[in-house]
Protein backbone atom coordinates (compact mmCIF):
# COMPACT_ATOMS: atom_id res chain seq x y z
CA UNK A 1 0.00 0.00 0.00
CA UNK A 2 3.25 2.25 0.88
CA UNK A 3 6.19 3.24 -1.09
CA UNK A 4 8.76 4.36 0.58
CA UNK A 5 12.10 5.74 -1.54
CA UNK A 6 15.13 3.59 -0.93
CA UNK A 7 18.65 4.44 -0.54
CA UNK A 8 19.55 7.10 -3.68
CA UNK A 9 22.75 7.71 -4.85
CA UNK A 10 24.00 11.13 -2.91
CA UNK A 11 25.74 13.73 -5.11
CA UNK A 12 29.23 14.07 -4.00
CA UNK A 13 28.99 17.87 -3.06
CA UNK A 14 26.90 19.27 -0.95
CA UNK A 15 25.64 22.66 -2.93
CA UNK A 16 26.36 25.66 -1.22
CA UNK A 17 23.11 27.21 0.83
CA UNK A 18 22.23 30.17 -1.55
CA UNK A 19 21.21 34.05 0.23
CA UNK A 20 17.88 35.73 -0.45
CA UNK A 21 18.32 38.49 -2.60
CA UNK A 22 15.46 41.16 -2.64
CA UNK A 23 12.38 40.94 -4.34
CA UNK A 24 12.49 42.64 -7.62
CA UNK A 25 9.74 44.15 -9.84
CA UNK A 26 6.12 43.84 -10.70
CA UNK A 27 2.71 44.72 -8.85
CA UNK A 28 3.53 42.02 -6.41
CA UNK A 29 6.59 41.34 -4.62
CA UNK A 30 8.08 38.07 -6.34
CA UNK A 31 10.18 35.17 -4.89
CA UNK A 32 13.93 35.76 -4.59
CA UNK A 33 14.79 33.38 -7.15
CA UNK A 34 15.49 35.71 -9.77
CA UNK A 35 13.42 33.80 -12.71
CA UNK A 36 10.15 33.29 -10.44
CA UNK A 37 7.87 36.21 -11.52
CA UNK A 38 5.05 34.03 -10.49
CA UNK A 39 5.79 33.07 -6.92
CA UNK A 40 5.41 35.34 -3.84
CA UNK A 41 7.93 36.31 -0.82
CA UNK A 42 5.96 38.06 1.30
CA UNK A 43 9.20 38.42 4.19
CA UNK A 44 6.75 37.38 7.15
CA UNK A 45 6.68 34.12 8.88
CA UNK A 46 4.99 30.96 9.07
CA UNK A 47 5.54 30.17 12.33
CA UNK A 48 7.23 32.05 15.14
CA UNK A 49 8.98 28.91 16.42
CA UNK A 50 10.98 27.85 14.27
CA UNK A 51 10.32 30.98 11.43
CA UNK A 52 9.75 29.05 8.44
CA UNK A 53 10.00 32.34 5.15
CA UNK A 54 6.79 32.22 3.34
CA UNK A 55 7.12 31.21 -0.10
CA UNK A 56 4.33 30.46 -2.79
CA UNK A 57 4.72 29.87 -6.56
CA UNK A 58 0.98 30.06 -7.06
CA UNK A 59 -1.49 31.56 -5.21
CA UNK A 60 -4.93 30.70 -5.70
CA UNK A 61 -4.08 27.34 -7.77
CA UNK A 62 -6.47 24.63 -8.01
CA UNK A 63 -4.26 22.45 -5.80
CA UNK A 64 -1.36 23.17 -3.37
CA UNK A 65 1.97 21.17 -2.19
CA UNK A 66 2.65 23.02 1.41
CA UNK A 67 5.64 22.39 2.33
CA UNK A 68 6.12 21.70 6.30
CA UNK A 69 9.37 22.29 7.91
CA UNK A 70 8.14 23.15 10.86
CA UNK A 71 7.04 19.93 12.87
CA UNK A 72 4.09 17.51 12.40
CA UNK A 73 1.68 15.53 14.71
CA UNK A 74 -0.30 12.88 12.87
CA UNK A 75 -2.73 11.40 15.16
CA UNK A 76 -4.30 8.77 11.89
CA UNK A 77 -1.65 6.87 10.20
CA UNK A 78 -0.43 8.33 7.09
CA UNK A 79 2.30 5.54 6.37
CA UNK A 80 3.20 2.09 8.15
CA UNK A 81 3.73 3.08 11.78
CA UNK A 82 2.88 6.51 11.62
CA UNK A 83 0.18 6.96 13.88
CA UNK A 84 0.41 9.00 16.81
CA UNK A 85 3.72 10.33 15.25
CA UNK A 86 5.62 13.34 16.17
CA UNK A 87 7.95 14.42 13.35
CA UNK A 88 10.54 17.45 14.65
CA UNK A 89 11.28 20.72 12.59
CA UNK A 90 13.33 20.47 9.55
CA UNK A 91 17.11 21.71 10.95
CA UNK A 92 20.46 22.34 9.51
CA UNK A 93 22.98 21.98 12.77
CA UNK A 94 21.67 21.93 16.73
CA UNK A 95 21.72 25.78 16.67
CA UNK A 96 17.90 26.75 17.76
CA UNK A 97 18.68 30.01 18.22
CA UNK A 98 19.77 30.90 14.52
CA UNK A 99 17.46 29.75 11.59
CA UNK A 100 19.78 31.71 9.32
CA UNK A 101 20.69 28.73 7.38
CA UNK A 102 17.46 26.66 7.84
CA UNK A 103 15.88 29.63 5.91
CA UNK A 104 18.36 29.50 3.27
CA UNK A 105 18.23 25.93 2.74
CA UNK A 106 14.20 26.15 2.40
CA UNK A 107 14.36 28.41 0.16
CA UNK A 108 16.35 26.23 -2.67
CA UNK A 109 14.28 23.08 -1.42
CA UNK A 110 10.98 25.14 -1.69
CA UNK A 111 12.38 26.95 -5.22
CA UNK A 112 13.28 23.05 -6.79
CA UNK A 113 9.88 21.60 -5.97
CA UNK A 114 8.19 24.93 -7.29
CA UNK A 115 9.87 24.47 -11.09
CA UNK A 116 9.64 20.74 -10.87
CA UNK A 117 5.47 21.22 -10.77
CA UNK A 118 5.40 24.86 -12.44
CA UNK A 119 3.67 23.11 -15.29
CA UNK A 120 0.93 22.22 -13.47
CA UNK A 121 -2.39 24.46 -11.89
CA UNK A 122 -0.37 23.83 -8.18
CA UNK A 123 0.97 26.13 -5.74
CA UNK A 124 3.92 25.13 -4.21
CA UNK A 125 4.24 26.87 -0.28
CA UNK A 126 5.73 27.18 2.81
CA UNK A 127 2.24 28.70 4.60
CA UNK A 128 0.16 26.12 6.25
CA UNK A 129 -3.67 26.35 3.90
CA UNK A 130 -5.11 24.58 7.46
CA UNK A 131 -7.31 22.12 5.75
CA UNK A 132 -6.14 18.96 4.54
CA UNK A 133 -9.50 17.27 3.92
CA UNK A 134 -9.38 15.31 -0.05
CA UNK A 135 -12.04 17.92 -0.77
CA UNK A 136 -9.14 21.15 -0.06
CA UNK A 137 -6.88 20.03 -2.75
CA UNK A 138 -4.30 20.34 -0.51
CA UNK A 139 -1.17 18.10 0.33
CA UNK A 140 1.26 18.19 3.11
CA UNK A 141 4.69 16.93 2.63
CA UNK A 142 6.32 16.96 6.17
CA UNK A 143 10.18 17.47 5.98
CA UNK A 144 11.68 16.33 9.25
CA UNK A 145 14.88 14.94 10.33
CA UNK A 146 15.58 10.73 10.31
CA UNK A 147 13.33 7.78 8.82
CA UNK A 148 11.07 7.38 12.11
CA UNK A 149 11.08 3.44 11.48
CA UNK A 150 13.53 1.63 13.58
CA UNK A 151 14.93 -0.57 10.34
CA UNK A 152 14.68 2.06 7.58
CA UNK A 153 17.06 4.51 6.58
CA UNK A 154 14.82 6.24 3.06
CA UNK A 155 14.67 9.28 1.76
CA UNK A 156 10.75 9.38 1.85
CA UNK A 157 7.95 7.45 2.30
CA UNK A 158 4.26 8.53 1.23
CA UNK A 159 0.70 6.33 -0.12
CA UNK A 160 0.44 6.46 -3.92
CA UNK A 161 -2.76 7.95 -4.39
CA UNK A 162 -2.85 9.41 -0.65
CA UNK A 163 -4.30 12.69 -2.69
CA UNK A 164 -7.37 11.01 -3.49
CA UNK A 165 -8.01 8.38 -1.97
CA UNK A 166 -10.38 9.25 1.11
CA UNK A 167 -9.18 6.37 3.71
CA UNK A 168 -5.74 7.89 3.41
CA UNK A 169 -4.59 11.12 5.15
CA UNK A 170 -3.59 13.59 2.84
CA UNK A 171 0.23 13.31 3.93
CA UNK A 172 3.87 12.22 2.13
CA UNK A 173 7.38 12.39 4.64
CA UNK A 174 10.59 13.18 3.17
CA UNK A 175 14.07 12.81 5.57
CA UNK A 176 16.28 15.34 5.45
CA UNK A 177 19.15 13.47 7.69
CA UNK A 178 20.84 9.83 6.84
CA UNK A 179 21.32 7.76 9.27
CA UNK A 180 24.16 6.60 7.06
CA UNK A 181 22.92 2.81 6.36
CA UNK A 182 24.00 3.19 2.53
CA UNK A 183 27.72 3.79 1.77
CA UNK A 184 26.64 6.36 -0.76
CA UNK A 185 24.19 8.08 1.31
CA UNK A 186 26.46 8.96 4.58
CA UNK A 187 25.18 10.16 7.85
CA UNK A 188 24.08 13.33 8.30
CA UNK A 189 22.31 15.86 6.26
CA UNK A 190 21.02 15.36 2.75
CA UNK A 191 21.87 18.18 0.15
CA UNK A 192 19.41 20.76 -0.32
CA UNK A 193 19.16 19.80 -4.06
CA UNK A 194 18.64 16.01 -2.64
CA UNK A 195 15.68 17.16 -0.63
CA UNK A 196 13.96 18.83 -3.13
CA UNK A 197 14.00 15.86 -5.67
CA UNK A 198 12.75 14.00 -2.59
CA UNK A 199 9.87 15.95 -2.04
CA UNK A 200 8.85 16.09 -5.46
CA UNK A 201 8.93 12.76 -5.48
CA UNK A 202 6.68 11.90 -2.62
CA UNK A 203 4.50 14.12 -3.53
CA UNK A 204 4.54 12.29 -6.91
CA UNK A 205 3.44 9.22 -5.07
CA UNK A 206 0.69 10.73 -3.90
CA UNK A 207 -0.76 12.06 -6.99
CA UNK A 208 -0.58 8.93 -8.24
CA UNK A 209 3.10 8.11 -10.04
CA UNK A 210 4.66 4.49 -9.15
CA UNK A 211 8.85 4.31 -9.34
CA UNK A 212 10.11 4.92 -12.81
CA UNK A 213 12.25 1.55 -13.40
CA UNK A 214 14.69 -0.17 -15.49
CA UNK A 215 13.29 -3.75 -16.58
CA UNK A 216 14.98 -5.90 -18.51
CA UNK A 217 13.59 -9.19 -20.13
CA UNK A 218 10.49 -8.91 -17.80
CA UNK A 219 12.22 -8.13 -14.68
CA UNK A 220 13.46 -5.09 -12.34
CA UNK A 221 16.63 -4.36 -12.54
CA UNK A 222 16.79 -0.93 -11.64
CA UNK A 223 13.56 -0.13 -9.72
CA UNK A 224 14.81 3.89 -9.56
CA UNK A 225 15.76 4.52 -13.09
CA UNK A 226 19.02 6.72 -12.45
CA UNK A 227 18.64 8.06 -16.47
CA UNK A 228 22.40 9.14 -16.98
CA UNK A 229 24.40 12.62 -16.40
CA UNK A 230 22.01 14.77 -17.88
CA UNK A 231 18.57 13.81 -16.37
CA UNK A 232 16.97 11.01 -15.28
CA UNK A 233 13.53 10.95 -13.75
CA UNK A 234 11.92 12.38 -10.74
CA UNK A 235 9.98 9.62 -9.70
CA UNK A 236 13.19 7.24 -9.81
CA UNK A 237 16.74 8.80 -8.99
CA UNK A 238 17.71 11.91 -9.92
CA UNK A 239 20.10 13.06 -7.70
CA UNK A 240 23.04 12.10 -10.21
CA UNK A 241 21.85 14.27 -12.92
CA UNK A 242 21.67 17.50 -14.07
CA UNK A 243 18.34 17.66 -14.13
CA UNK A 244 15.33 15.58 -13.04
CA UNK A 245 12.20 15.73 -14.66
CA UNK A 246 8.98 13.74 -15.88
CA UNK A 247 9.31 11.09 -17.69
CA UNK A 248 7.65 8.82 -19.74
CA UNK A 249 8.73 5.25 -19.09
CA UNK A 250 7.99 1.78 -17.92
CA UNK A 251 7.52 2.07 -13.73
CA UNK A 252 8.14 -0.98 -11.67
CA UNK A 253 4.98 -2.81 -12.53
CA UNK A 254 5.86 -3.14 -15.89
CA UNK A 255 3.63 -0.10 -17.22
CA UNK A 256 4.38 2.75 -19.53
CA UNK A 257 3.55 5.50 -17.06
CA UNK A 258 3.19 9.28 -18.86
CA UNK A 259 4.52 11.05 -15.68
CA UNK A 260 2.83 14.76 -16.58
CA UNK A 261 -0.07 13.13 -17.75
CA UNK A 262 -1.26 11.17 -14.44
CA UNK A 263 -0.17 14.42 -12.57
CA UNK A 264 -3.22 16.41 -14.99
CA UNK A 265 -5.50 13.30 -15.09
CA UNK A 266 -9.10 14.34 -13.59
CA UNK A 267 -8.86 12.86 -10.34
CA UNK A 268 -6.81 15.03 -9.02
CA UNK A 269 -8.41 17.90 -9.70
CA UNK A 270 -6.01 20.45 -10.52
CA UNK A 271 -4.16 19.70 -14.56
CA UNK A 272 -2.18 21.89 -16.40
CA UNK A 273 -1.38 25.81 -15.35
CA UNK A 274 -3.14 27.73 -18.18
CA UNK A 275 -1.38 29.44 -21.10
CA UNK A 276 -0.28 32.73 -20.68
CA UNK A 277 -2.15 33.67 -24.07
CA UNK A 278 0.81 35.27 -25.94
CA UNK A 279 0.67 32.58 -28.42
CA UNK A 280 0.85 34.57 -31.50
CA UNK A 281 1.60 36.56 -33.30
CA UNK A 282 -1.32 38.81 -32.70
CA UNK A 283 -1.28 38.47 -29.20
CA UNK A 284 2.60 38.94 -28.39
CA UNK A 285 4.13 39.85 -25.04
CA UNK A 286 5.62 43.22 -24.59
CA UNK A 287 9.46 42.93 -23.68
CA UNK A 288 10.23 45.53 -20.48
CA UNK A 289 12.92 46.72 -19.20
CA UNK A 290 14.30 45.44 -16.58
CA UNK A 291 17.69 47.35 -15.81
CA UNK A 292 19.51 47.79 -19.31
CA UNK A 293 17.68 44.72 -21.07
CA UNK A 294 14.15 44.00 -22.03
CA UNK A 295 13.24 41.43 -20.31
CA UNK A 296 10.09 38.64 -20.37
CA UNK A 297 9.25 35.17 -18.13
CA UNK A 298 7.26 32.57 -18.83
CA UNK A 299 6.26 28.60 -18.11
CA UNK A 300 6.19 26.78 -21.16
CA UNK A 301 3.94 23.75 -19.44
CA UNK A 302 3.90 21.42 -22.89
CA UNK A 303 6.66 20.16 -25.37
CA UNK A 304 3.94 21.53 -27.78
CA UNK A 305 3.53 25.53 -25.75
CA UNK A 306 4.85 28.32 -27.52
CA UNK A 307 5.19 31.91 -26.03
CA UNK A 308 5.65 34.72 -28.36
CA UNK A 309 7.02 37.93 -27.15
CA UNK A 310 7.56 41.33 -29.30
CA UNK A 311 10.29 43.92 -28.62
CA UNK A 312 10.91 47.37 -30.15
CA UNK A 313 14.51 48.46 -31.55
CA UNK A 314 15.78 51.81 -32.42
CA UNK A 315 18.17 49.41 -34.43
CA UNK A 316 21.94 48.35 -33.66
CA UNK A 317 23.45 45.32 -31.84
CA UNK A 318 21.06 43.03 -30.18
CA UNK A 319 21.60 39.83 -28.25
CA UNK A 320 18.79 37.80 -27.30
CA UNK A 321 19.70 34.66 -24.38
CA UNK A 322 17.10 32.60 -22.55
CA UNK A 323 18.06 31.34 -18.83
CA UNK A 324 16.30 28.37 -17.41
CA UNK A 325 14.78 28.52 -13.86
CA UNK A 326 18.09 29.43 -11.36
CA UNK A 327 18.38 29.89 -7.75
CA UNK A 328 21.44 32.86 -8.15
CA UNK A 329 23.75 31.13 -10.52
CA UNK A 330 22.66 27.57 -9.19
CA UNK A 331 20.86 26.31 -12.39
CA UNK A 332 17.73 23.99 -10.94
CA UNK A 333 15.60 24.15 -14.39
CA UNK A 334 13.83 21.91 -16.28
CA UNK A 335 13.35 23.32 -19.24
CA UNK A 336 15.96 22.76 -22.55
CA UNK A 337 15.20 25.77 -24.34
CA UNK A 338 14.67 26.66 -28.07
CA UNK A 339 14.51 30.88 -28.58
CA UNK A 340 13.55 32.02 -32.49
CA UNK A 341 13.90 35.43 -33.78
CA UNK A 342 11.21 36.76 -36.38
CA UNK A 343 10.97 39.86 -38.21
CA UNK A 344 7.66 42.11 -38.07
CA UNK A 345 6.32 40.12 -41.05
CA UNK A 346 6.47 37.03 -39.63
CA UNK A 347 9.82 35.55 -41.25
CA UNK A 348 12.12 33.75 -39.28
CA UNK A 349 15.94 35.66 -38.74
CA UNK A 350 17.57 33.11 -36.31
CA UNK A 351 17.01 30.36 -34.35
CA UNK A 352 19.46 29.62 -30.97
CA UNK A 353 19.10 25.92 -29.09
CA UNK A 354 22.52 24.62 -27.98
CA UNK A 355 22.23 20.16 -27.74
CA UNK A 356 24.65 20.37 -24.87
CA UNK A 357 23.12 22.55 -22.29
CA UNK A 358 19.50 23.71 -21.45
CA UNK A 359 19.88 27.74 -22.05
CA UNK A 360 19.96 28.93 -25.23
CA UNK A 361 21.18 32.31 -27.07
CA UNK A 362 21.00 34.35 -30.74
CA UNK A 363 24.40 35.83 -30.74
CA UNK A 364 24.78 39.40 -31.32
CA UNK A 365 23.41 40.97 -34.47
CA UNK A 366 23.20 44.27 -35.95
CA UNK A 367 18.89 44.58 -36.73
CA UNK A 368 17.39 47.64 -38.75
CA UNK A 369 15.18 49.87 -36.48
CA UNK A 370 12.14 48.23 -36.62
CA UNK A 371 9.73 45.91 -34.07
CA UNK A 372 10.58 42.08 -33.80
CA UNK A 373 9.36 38.67 -32.19
CA UNK A 374 10.61 36.46 -30.06
CA UNK A 375 9.15 32.47 -30.03
CA UNK A 376 10.20 30.86 -26.85
CA UNK A 377 9.82 26.84 -26.87
CA UNK A 378 10.84 23.26 -25.87
CA UNK A 379 13.54 21.36 -27.46
CA UNK A 380 10.79 19.00 -27.57
CA UNK A 381 12.09 15.98 -25.68
CA UNK A 382 9.24 14.69 -23.03
CA UNK A 383 9.51 16.43 -19.86
CA UNK A 384 11.87 19.77 -21.11
CA UNK A 385 9.18 21.99 -19.80
CA UNK A 386 9.87 24.85 -16.60
CA UNK A 387 10.14 28.63 -16.03
CA UNK A 388 12.76 30.78 -18.24
CA UNK A 389 13.38 34.05 -18.66
CA UNK A 390 14.05 35.61 -21.87
CA UNK A 391 16.68 38.67 -22.13
CA UNK A 392 17.48 41.16 -25.15
CA UNK A 393 20.30 42.71 -24.68
CA UNK A 394 20.92 46.11 -26.72
CA UNK A 395 24.37 47.94 -27.16
CA UNK A 396 23.17 49.98 -29.33
CA UNK A 397 24.26 54.10 -27.86
CA UNK A 398 21.07 55.98 -27.53
CA UNK A 399 19.93 58.34 -29.83
CA UNK A 400 16.57 60.35 -29.80
CA UNK A 401 13.86 59.07 -31.50
CA UNK A 402 11.24 61.84 -32.07
CA UNK A 403 10.10 64.80 -30.01
CA UNK A 404 6.32 66.59 -29.87
CA UNK A 405 5.23 70.25 -28.86
CA UNK A 406 2.53 70.71 -26.15
CA UNK A 407 1.43 74.05 -24.87
CA UNK A 408 1.49 74.43 -20.68
CA UNK A 409 -1.47 76.02 -18.69
CA UNK A 410 0.16 76.41 -15.42
CA UNK A 411 -2.10 77.15 -12.26
CA UNK A 412 0.38 79.65 -11.68
CA UNK A 413 -0.95 81.95 -14.50
CA UNK A 414 1.20 81.52 -17.33
CA UNK A 415 1.39 79.48 -20.17
CA UNK A 416 4.73 77.76 -21.36
CA UNK A 417 5.58 75.70 -24.21
CA UNK A 418 6.71 72.01 -23.64
CA UNK A 419 8.27 69.68 -25.92
CA UNK A 420 8.42 65.71 -25.13
CA UNK A 421 11.53 64.45 -26.46
CA UNK A 422 11.85 60.08 -26.84
CA UNK A 423 14.97 58.61 -26.47
CA UNK A 424 15.72 55.05 -27.96
CA UNK A 425 16.78 53.69 -24.51
CA UNK A 426 16.42 54.42 -20.45
CA UNK A 427 18.40 57.23 -19.64
CA UNK A 428 20.70 58.82 -17.00
CA UNK A 429 18.63 61.72 -15.78
CA UNK A 430 21.42 63.38 -14.58
CA UNK A 431 23.29 63.37 -17.59
CA UNK A 432 20.50 65.82 -19.51
CA UNK A 433 19.79 68.99 -18.28
CA UNK A 434 18.85 72.40 -19.73
CA UNK A 435 22.57 72.80 -20.32
CA UNK A 436 22.43 69.96 -23.10
CA UNK A 437 20.05 72.26 -25.04
CA UNK A 438 21.25 75.45 -27.33
CA UNK A 439 17.69 77.03 -28.71
CA UNK A 440 16.26 80.01 -31.22
CA UNK A 441 13.60 81.94 -31.26
CA UNK A 442 12.63 80.17 -27.21
CA UNK A 443 14.26 80.25 -23.85
CA UNK A 444 14.97 76.89 -22.41
CA UNK A 445 13.08 77.07 -19.07
CA UNK A 446 13.62 73.42 -17.48
CA UNK A 447 14.08 69.74 -17.97
CA UNK A 448 12.14 67.22 -16.54
CA UNK A 449 11.85 63.32 -17.08
CA UNK A 450 8.63 61.20 -16.63
CA UNK A 451 8.93 58.99 -13.51
CA UNK A 452 6.84 56.42 -15.51
CA UNK A 453 9.58 55.92 -18.49
CA UNK A 454 12.86 57.12 -18.71
CA UNK A 455 13.20 57.37 -22.18
CA UNK A 456 10.66 60.43 -22.28
CA UNK A 457 11.96 64.27 -20.53
CA UNK A 458 9.85 66.98 -21.17
CA UNK A 459 11.57 70.63 -22.38
CA UNK A 460 10.06 73.76 -21.00
CA UNK A 461 10.72 76.60 -22.96
CA UNK A 462 9.13 80.15 -23.26
CA UNK A 463 6.56 81.06 -25.83
CA UNK A 464 8.22 81.30 -29.16
CA UNK A 465 9.33 85.01 -30.53
CA UNK A 466 9.21 83.65 -33.91
CA UNK A 467 7.86 81.84 -36.75
CA UNK A 468 10.27 79.23 -37.39
CA UNK A 469 12.51 77.82 -33.65
CA UNK A 470 14.35 75.03 -33.34
CA UNK A 471 15.61 73.19 -30.37
CA UNK A 472 19.27 71.20 -30.80
CA UNK A 473 19.72 68.50 -28.21
CA UNK A 474 23.09 66.85 -27.31
CA UNK A 475 25.08 65.02 -27.82
CA UNK A 476 26.77 64.46 -24.68
CA UNK A 477 23.40 63.06 -22.91
CA UNK A 478 23.87 59.45 -21.81
CA UNK A 479 22.23 56.13 -21.41
CA UNK A 480 21.86 54.78 -18.01
CA UNK A 481 25.19 52.68 -18.56
CA UNK A 482 26.99 55.95 -19.85
CA UNK A 483 27.07 55.58 -23.27
CA UNK A 484 26.73 58.94 -25.46
CA UNK A 485 24.24 59.30 -27.83
CA UNK A 486 25.19 58.11 -31.61
CA UNK A 487 22.13 60.24 -33.33
CA UNK A 488 23.65 59.19 -36.95
CA UNK A 489 24.63 56.00 -35.69
CA UNK A 490 28.52 56.17 -37.02
CA UNK A 491 29.66 54.38 -33.82
CA UNK A 492 31.27 57.69 -32.48
CA UNK A 493 29.55 58.29 -29.46
CA UNK A 494 29.31 62.38 -28.61
CA UNK A 495 30.53 63.97 -31.92
CA UNK A 496 29.25 67.01 -32.98
CA UNK A 497 27.46 65.41 -35.87
CA UNK A 498 25.48 63.15 -32.68
CA UNK A 499 23.29 66.99 -32.10
CA UNK A 500 19.56 66.18 -32.45
CA UNK A 501 18.22 69.25 -34.47
CA UNK A 502 14.52 69.80 -34.39
CA UNK A 503 12.90 72.61 -36.29
CA UNK A 504 9.08 73.43 -35.60
CA UNK A 505 6.50 76.16 -36.57
CA UNK A 506 4.73 78.30 -34.54
CA UNK A 507 1.05 78.97 -34.50
CA UNK A 508 -1.54 76.57 -35.47
CA UNK A 509 0.03 74.61 -38.06
CA UNK A 510 1.66 71.09 -37.82
CA UNK A 511 5.05 71.68 -36.15
CA UNK A 512 7.72 69.56 -37.69
CA UNK A 513 10.70 67.85 -36.36
CA UNK A 514 13.76 67.00 -38.19
CA UNK A 515 17.14 65.34 -36.76
CA UNK A 516 18.57 65.41 -40.05
CA UNK A 517 18.44 67.11 -43.35
CA UNK A 518 16.36 64.36 -44.80
CA UNK A 519 13.76 63.37 -42.29
CA UNK A 520 10.59 65.23 -41.27
CA UNK A 521 7.49 64.07 -39.19
CA UNK A 522 4.59 66.17 -38.52
CA UNK A 523 3.19 66.16 -35.14
CA UNK A 524 0.10 68.85 -33.70
CA UNK A 525 0.23 70.84 -30.64
CA UNK A 526 -1.31 69.20 -27.51
CA UNK A 527 -2.11 70.71 -24.20
CA UNK A 528 -0.67 69.20 -20.61
CA UNK A 529 -2.52 69.61 -17.35
CA UNK A 530 -1.81 72.35 -15.52
CA UNK A 531 -0.22 70.07 -12.21
CA UNK A 532 2.25 68.99 -14.83
CA UNK A 533 3.17 72.22 -15.62
CA UNK A 534 3.41 73.37 -12.24
CA UNK A 535 5.76 70.16 -11.79
CA UNK A 536 8.12 71.91 -14.41
CA UNK A 537 8.43 75.22 -12.71
CA UNK A 538 8.82 73.84 -9.99
CA UNK A 539 12.02 71.55 -10.86
CA UNK A 540 13.40 75.11 -12.28
CA UNK A 541 13.03 77.06 -8.77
Amino acid sequence: MFESLERREMMSITPPFVSPIAPPVRSEQVATSNFFDTSILDNSFVSLTPPVPGFSSRPGASATIYLDFDGHFQDVAAVTGGANLFSPAFAVDADGTNWDFEAKSIESIWARVAEDYAPFNVNVTTRDPGDFSHGSKNLRVVITGEDFRADEDAGGVGSVNAFTKADVPNVVYVFSISKGVAEDDPAGLRPSATIGNLVSHEAGHAFGLEHQSVIKNGKVVEEYNSGDEKKAPIMGNANGSERGIWWKGTNKKGVVQDDMAVLARAENGFGLRPDEGNISFAEPEQLRYEGRALVGRGIINSTSDVDVFRFDTAGGRVEISIQPANLDTVNIGNLDAVIELYDNQGRLLQRGADENRTDAAISAMNLPASNFFVKVRSQGAYGDVGQYRLVVEEFAPPRVMSTNVVTLNSTLGSTLTGVWVQFSKPMDVASFTAADVTASGVSIVSVTFDRSDRRRFLVTVTPPSISLWTLNIGPDIKDQFGFKMDQNRDGIQGGSADVYHAFFLNGDLPTLEQSNPTTTTPSRRTKLSPALVDAAFASKR
